[in-house]
């Protein structure tokens, strides 16, 4: 404001900023088991409100008229709009990667290159993106079941995009069908990667330094090569594990002190809330998808 910068493009950033905080106060919650009714929308209001206490201390509250029936604070009406845009659609694939069906509200929907181009409210369906292919299946309305059909899903300026055949009015409620036999083969392929890769580091200090995953091929790229002694190896104790050990994935966001005694693999230097991904006796690693 001292700059000159309007109020209500400061409340832009405050709210983006205050929306941001309290996504990773939910995150740092899901990593500890804490879920109950509501929390995600309470967290978040908590998060936004907080703006109110700039008007107790030096902002004065002064409402201006907007679109004509509209009487609110430029600061506080960027807030919200802030806010509303970064969390314009609830990732459910960060939640329970094993949702198969989802309520969600169409928010948008424009013209692409390659279909139809829509943002949801809420989505379960996983973008493009570190190497994983995005999700397909559908996306159901009255008239229209099986008729809409995810293509692709791509990340955009932090929206969840999905390409599909068809046009979905903005507003219309939709469910939103992810095509399991994909989804699951992909993750299969995820874990088979992350086992992989975490034994090859703990028994030749491999680095992972890429990976991709296709539709009959995953490629993992390491920092050094291996013998095909090595090679058996690898495949032997992969399969070990698997069959031996088969002890549940677990998924935590431990907090910055937590996070100094942990020993795990990443590919660069983290900020902010870290997720950590264990095979318990395979693999430890900052993983986000």
């Amino acid at each position: 404001r001292r700059m000159g910068v309007p109020d209500a493009v400061v409340g832009v950033w405050v709210g983006a900023f205050l929306a941001i905080m309290g996504y990773w106060i939910i995150k740092f919650m899901d990593g500890r088991g804490w879920r109950f009714a509501g929390r995600n929308a309470l967290v978040l209001a908590l998060s936004v409100a907080t703006i109110g206490f700039a008007y107790v201390g030096t902002v004065t509250y002064s409402p201006c008229l907007y679109f004509g029936f509209i009487r609110i604070d430029p600061l506080l009406l960027g807030t919200l709009i802030g806010a509303a845009l970064f969390i314009m659609t609830e990732k459910l694939y960060e939640q329970d990667a094993f949702i198969v069906k989802f309520e969600a509200k169409v928010l948008s929907c424009a013209k692409g290159k390659k279909g139809f181009d829509i943002i949801l409210d809420r989505t379960a369906f996983y973008p493009e993106g570190g190497g994983q292919p995005y999700d397909t299946g559908r996306l159901e309305t009255g008239g229209t079941f099986d008729k809409v059909k995810v293509l692709e899903v791509h990340s955009r300026d932090g929206e969840i995009v999905h390409t599909c055949n068809h046009p979905l009015e903005p507003g219309a409620e939709i469910i939103g069908v992810i095509d399991w036999d994909r989804r699951f083969d992909l993750m299969q392929q995820h874990s088979g990667e992350h086992i992989v890769s975490g034994l090859a580091h703990s028994l030749w200090g491999c680095e992972n330094v890429g990976f991709h995953l296709g539709a009959e091929v995953v490629t993992i790229d390491f920092d050094r090569p291996l013998t095909e002694k090595q090679f058996a190896t690898l495949e032997e104790t992969a399969n070990w594990h698997l069959w031996q050990v088969n002890l549940p994935v677990n998924i935590t966001y431990p907090s910055p002190e937590e996070l100094e005694h942990i020993r795990y693999r990443s590919k660069k230097a983290l900020t902010g809330p870290v997720r950590i991904v264990e095979f318990p006796g395979a693999d430890c690693c900052a993983c986000c998808g």
